[in-house]
């Protein structure tokens, strides 16, 4: 998985706010993208792994539905692949600095990242506050993880309600509005926001209320 402090991240946030660009070969593969797909993804990253020296290339793409237009459209996933792969071949036939031999594709997913960095940034102080406003649906302890948070309600009774009711819905955005004044790239109101539930209920009786024993399990 990557954090916002992965060179890979790093780097495509730079593309994104247009601090750099994409050069030979990863820039006409990229089109190369767009002309057989309709879709290109934001970045394209070759490298050599250090522990198998196998050649690698990680497409990235901006939105999970890039992808998703990418898988759906013709061709079979390993087709696609393969062609990527033969296209990378073909651009960097005369570049002995890209050994293509075993060359394998990851994908990732910069809005998710770019999610992570922005949670991270939302303060402890308004974690409290948000909690304290949302007390009257129940809400005990609300905790950041990855791009999204964990949100613990005081009984099983309210955390089996919240499945089917509207309070999913009134958590989850009002913990968007909050994670949306430190996403500089808008991507909280078009990803959808997954939080996780737990009741303090649960982990009182299976825990014996000790929150590091439940984490420690999760």
């Amino acid at each position: 998985m990557e954090l916002p402090s992965d060179i890979e991240y790093i780097k495509t946030k730079s593309i994104k706010k247009r601090n750099s660009k994409l050069e030979f070969p990863m820039l006409e593969l990229q089109n190369w993208f767009f002309e057989k797909y309709g879709i290109k993804p934001i970045n394209i990253i070759y490298e050599i792994l250090e522990h198998n020296k196998k050649p690698r290339l990680n497409i990235i793409w901006e939105i999970d539905s890039h992808k998703e237009k990418f898988i759906l459209s013709s061709d079979k996933f390993n087709e696609k692949e393969n062609l990527i792969i033969n296209k990378f071949k073909k651009i960097t036939k005369l570049e002995k600095k890209f050994k293509t031999e075993n060359l394998f594709i990851i994908y990732s997913h910069f809005s998710y990242v770019a999610l992570i960095e922005a949670n991270e940034k939302i303060k402890e102080s308004e974690i409290k506050e948000l909690e304290s406003y949302l007390s009257e649906f129940g809400v005990w302890k609300i905790f950041k993880h990855f791009s999204s948070a964990l949100c613990i309600l005081n009984t099983n009774k309210q955390l089996e309600e919240s499945k089917t009711g509207k309070v999913n819905d009134i958590i989850t955005e009002k913990y968007r509005e909050l994670i949306s004044c430190y996403d500089e790239f808008g991507y909280s109101t078009d990803v959808k926001l997954n939080l996780l539930f737990e009741s303090k209920e649960k982990i009182d009786k299976e825990y014996g209320g000790n929150l590091s024993n439940y984490f420690r399990n999760w």
